[in-house]
């Protein structure tokens, strides 16, 4: 019988976030971190409204 595969290796991803996409690409980075995204663009973000 074959030997079970190890577990998969960590993926990098790039973030791009295009306008109020921006916001989501930011969330993602503060609630996961940054240790599996080596970069992160932001192309023409705009920042959600402060209530």
């Amino acid at each position: 019988m074959p030997e079970a595969p190890g577990p998969a290796p960590a993926l990098q991803s790039i973030l791009v976030g295009h306008s109020t996409g921006g916001g989501e690409v930011t969330r993602c980075i503060g609630r996961h971190g940054t240790g599996r995204v080596p970069k992160a663009v932001l192309v023409g973000a705009i920042p959600p409204p402060h209530a």
